[in-house]
């Protein structure tokens, strides 16, 4: 595998499992958390903002 592709794999690959777990969420009738890189960033990294 390129670099790339080994790249776009753990990208996807995570989106894999997380679209899982809400689709598992979901059907035991709770409401998957909202999983925003943005959110993140405005909570963790405030100063960003400002730039």
């Amino acid at each position: 595998m390129t670099r790339e592709e080994m790249l776009f794999h753990v990208l996807t690959h995570g989106s894999y499992h997380r679209g899982n777990v809400g689709q598992i969420l979901k059907g035991i009738s709770v409401a998957p958390p909202r999983d925003l890189f943005t959110k993140f960033l405005h909570v963790h990294e405030p100063a960003r903002r400002q730039a």
